[in-house]
């Protein structure tokens, strides 16, 4: 597997210890892709890396309070299980 510069830009938005609920438009402005070149192979690499971060898609609400399609990942345990080791 061929790793893919958009999960290590989006990787470094996105610690691993906190709850996140993002849109798609700003998954976008991180990856500064413009909305004419955010096409259907974009989309599709973007859902690809955004699976392997381990967000899934989920209806959340905007900041108008609008509930639309996003992406979301609950907070990694990382601390309690090296704590165990």
């Amino acid at each position: 597997r061929q790793p893919d510069p958009y999960e290590d830009t989006l990787g470094r938005h996105f610690a691993l210890e906190k709850d996140h609920r993002v849109l798609p438009g700003q998954l976008w402005e991180i990856l500064q892709v413009p909305p004419g070149q955010q096409d259907t192979v974009k989309q599709t690499r973007l859902t690809r890396t955004m699976q392997y971060l381990g967000f899934r898609r989920q209806t959340i609400r905007d900041e108008n309070k609008k509930v639309v399609k996003g992406w979301a990942r609950d907070a990694t345990l990382l601390g309690e299980e090296e704590a165990k080791e």
